[in-house]
């Protein structure tokens, strides 16, 4: 069984000018940072990201071994994408269309402290807890108010003379 991680490096040029991407790269190093990739067996692979374990299958479309490159149809949730591998030593590369990931391979103590360190949100993450994120394609609800209805003090009047 192989594992691999992904290096929690190489955000802040994705964030360059982008005031908005920059304040998540904190965030987003988090999840990457416990984040591993399982391969238990052949046509099989599982992301771990966040403590939630994303099982896909993949075909092998064709092999270069020279090059030692494979492409492959990857099958996740019904959904069906092309995409390619290079193995390297210890390293995989995931390649599909412009995005590339290079995972380094990791013993099985490591990949147990990655999942374990998973099951915890990443440094900012628990700030979000028990918030209520609103479903953007569902319009929101104006609050329901109650004033209560007090009549005004009274104030004696003196009859006029």
């Amino acid at each position: 069984m192989n594992k691999f991680s992904k290096p929690a490096k190489r955000l802040s040029a994705a964030s360059a000018g982008d005031p908005a991407a920059a304040l998540m790269i904190p965030l987003m190093q988090g999840m990457i940072a416990t984040m591993s990739v399982e391969v238990p067996k052949k046509g099989k692979v599982v992301f771990h990201i966040m403590g939630e374990a994303k099982e896909s299958t993949y075909k092998l479309t064709k092999t270069d071994k020279a090059s030692k490159t494979l492409t492959m149809e990857v099958t996740e949730d019904g959904k069906v994408e092309s995409g390619t591998a290079v193995i390297g030593g210890d390293t995989l590369t995931l390649i599909k269309d412009d995005d590339t990931i290079i995972l380094n391979r990791i013993d099985e103590a490591a990949f147990t402290k990655r999942l374990e360190a998973a099951k915890k949100a990443p440094a900012g993450l628990d700030l979000l807890k028990g918030l209520a994120i609103p479903d953007p394609a569902i319009p929101p609800t104006p609050p329901k108010t109650s004033i209560p209805r007090t009549p005004p003090p009274s104030i004696p009047i003196p009859p006029s003379e």
